[in-house]
């Protein structure tokens, strides 16, 4: 019995990372590069996404190598209208709100939230 509640367990504990498909990332600050491409930055000054918008493309590159699994993969927005309307909520909320990029590994989809405004 306690063998195969041993085995249960650890049995468990390998699914956990399939359940948690989203990764969030707050954004501290952005800078323009393009008038089509911004680049994101953590709490530590380092870019860690790159923000595609044009009407051919509306997606999102990781770009921080100190998580492997996820450099260099591309996250898409619904639409290119998702992506502008993404775009232009982190310019206008990052300094007095929540502002995360929300990432899902399983769909590749990409999300922008703001919460706790000031």
């Amino acid at each position: 019995m306690k063998i195969l509640s041993w085995a249960i367990g650890i049995c468990l504990l390998c699914t956990v990372p399939a359940f948690s498909a989203t990764r969030s990332f707050r954004v501290y600050s952005l800078k323009q590069v393009t008038s089509q491409v911004d680049r994101l930055y953590g709490a530590d000054r380092n870019a860690f996404a790159t923000l595609f918008c044009r009407d051919d493309a509306a997606e999102v590159m990781f770009v921080d190598g100190r998580i492997p699994e996820l450099d260099g993969v591309n996250f898409f927005f619904e639409s290119p209208k998702a992506c502008f309307e993404a775009r232009a909520l982190i310019r206008s909320s990052y300094r007095n709100c929540t502002t995360e990029l929300s990432l899902n590994t399983r769909s590749l989809a990409a999300q922008v939230k703001a919460s706790h405004c000031q």
